[in-house]
């Protein structure tokens, strides 16, 4: 049996947090559940007519994702707060890598599980029933027409003697792994098609990696009201980079990510290559959200009470 990490010790470790905390979990995924419906429902009284865009989808279940994944990384190691469950905490047999390694499995495997599936069930209701009233409505507005032409309804049944100027579009469910253009305003049906431009979702997914790994980071160094002082940090950051963006601007007339430099007077032009800015959006997608997550491991691992 491993020191660092054995898996059976640690899957225990797995369940004594669930074990300890799942009054708090239940009452998060009652709280998380009810507020998403909560949602669904304003929007069906509001905007059940509309065109349910797999973008405005997209939109509920990452911001969504990101509040929820940022209140509970900045709790995850909260016992480090108090002195006297800080203590349990450091003298619990397991190692620190295993204890970590449970943090590190609720906040980026079983959180996003659970809201993912919450989402999938509200939103599919949600989208069935705005497709069925925008349908009736289609129906409605199409009966005075001359000239019959079968229209397809969302449960695939034809309604014939109907005519449609336009064909109706069934709004799809978004797939929040894969981002697809939407041809809502092509012909015929919807159906999705892939783009050629790199996956969009992609970098919304690394950049919560990196959400998840900062504010668990900051459950450990801050202890108390560690998700105010996360976000906090987090702004300034925010500030920083995006002065330092209008800093390039301005001295090497380039993005932040494509540096140049061009002296007009003299028709010279100076451009860093391009595997530069590949280098260092690279660094962003794949590199920050670790070395957070391993600094968390380093302070979690030295963390005295």
């Amino acid at each position: 049996m491993s020191e660092f990490f054995d898996t059976g010790r640690w899957w225990l470790l797995v369940r004594k947090h669930w074990f300890e905390n799942r009054k708090k979990y239940t009452l998060s995924i009652i709280t998380i559940g009810g507020l998403m419906g909560a949602w669904y429902l304003l929007y069906m009284l509001v905007n059940a007519d509309d065109y349910f865009a797999p973008e405005l989808q997209a939109m509920t279940y990452f911001t969504g994702l990101f509040i929820a994944s940022g209140l509970y990384a900045s709790i995850i190691f909260s016992d480090l707060a108090s002195k006297a469950k800080g203590i349990s905490f450091i003298t619990l047999p397991a190692s620190h890598f295993e204890k970590f390694m449970t943090g590190f499995f609720y906040v980026v495997v079983a959180l996003p599980l659970m809201y993912t599936t919450f989402f999938y069930v509200f939103n599919t209701t949600a989208l069935k029933i705005s497709n069925s009233i925008r349908y009736k409505q289609y129906l409605s507005f199409n009966n005075a027409d001359v000239s019959a032409t079968a229209v397809v309804a969302p449960n695939g049944k034809e309604s014939p003697a109907i005519v449609q100027k336009e064909p109706f579009r069934t709004a799809p469910l978004v797939n929040v792994w894969k981002y697809e253009e939407d041809d809502r305003y092509g012909q015929g049906n919807y159906k999705s098609k892939e783009i050629d431009e790199p996956n969009f979702y992609f970098y919304i997914w690394a950049g919560l990696f990196i959400g998840q790994a900062f504010f668990a980071l900051g459950s450990v160094y801050f202890g108390r009201f560690s998700f105010v002082k996360t976000f906090i940090s987090i702004l300034l950051l925010m500030l920083f980079f995006y002065f330092l963006s209008l800093f390039t601007n301005a001295v090497f007339r380039g993005e932040m990510f494509s540096y140049s430099y061009q002296e007009d007077h003299e028709g010279v032009s100076y451009h860093l290559p391009n595997w530069v800015s590949a280098v260092d959006i690279w660094l962003l997608e794949f590199v920050l959200g670790p070395v957070f997550w391993m600094i968390a491991y380093v302070r979690l691992k030295e963390t005295e009470i």
